[in-house]
C-alpha cells in the first residue's frame, strides 16, 4: 500500500529502459562513516581509467561505452564487485592480474560520479585561481605600461 516500505532487488542481463529517472537512496540518516573522498583517490581514477568503446559478445550490434571492470579494480577496488558467473574461464593479463574463473566483475557505474565531480570542482578552484593570477599579471603590466608611457 501507499507508504509501504519493501526490498526490492533485480538481476538482469541486458537492458533497461526506464521512462522517468533512475533515484538511488542517498538519505544521510541511513549514513554511517562519513568522510570526504580525497581529491588524490578523484584524480588517480580520472588520470587511470581508460574508457573504451566496445560491443558484447552476445552478438549485440549496439555499440556501448564504458571501462574494463578489471582494469577499474586495479586502480579502486570500491567500484568493482566479483560476482559469481558460473562457466567464465579464469584469464591472466600480461600484469600478472588473474580474473577468477566462474566469477566475473561488476562496475558500479554510478560510484564513478562522486569521483569526477571531484575532480571538476578541483579543476574549477584551480581555474577561478589562475583567472585571478592572470588578472593580476594584467593589471601589473598595464601598470608598467602606464610607467614606460610617461617616461617617453
Amino acid at each position: 500500500g501507499e507508504g509501504e516500505i519493501a526490498n526490492y532487488s533485480c538481476r538482469m542481463d541486458g537492458r533497461l529502459l526506464v521512462t522517468g529517472e533512475v533515484q538511488v537512496t542517498s538519505d544521510k540518516r541511513l549514513k554511517t562513516n562519513i568522510t570526504n573522498i580525497e581529491i588524490d583517490t578523484a584524480k588517480q581514477f580520472v588520470m587511470e581509467s581508460q574508457p573504451i568503446r566496445f560491443n558484447w559478445k552476445n552478438g549485440d550490434a549496439v555499440p556501448e561505452l564504458g571501462f574494463i571492470a578489471q582494469e577499474i579494480y586495479k586502480i579502486n577496488q570500491d567500484l568493482v564487485t566479483i560476482t559469481p558467473h558460473p562457466g567464465l574461464e579464469e584469464m591472466v593479463d600480461k600484469d600478472g592480474f588473474v580474473s577468477p574463473a566462474d566469477a566475473k566483475f561488476t562496475l558500479a557505474t554510478g560510484k564513478i560520479i562522486p569521483l569526477l565531480t571531484m575532480t571538476t570542482k578541483d579543476l574549477y578552484a584551480l581555474n577561478e585561481e589562475k583567472d585571478q593570477k592572470i588578472s593580476d599579471l594584467e593589471n601589473r603590466i598595464a601598470a608598467l605600461e602606464a610607467m614606460f608611457a610617461k617616461m617617453a
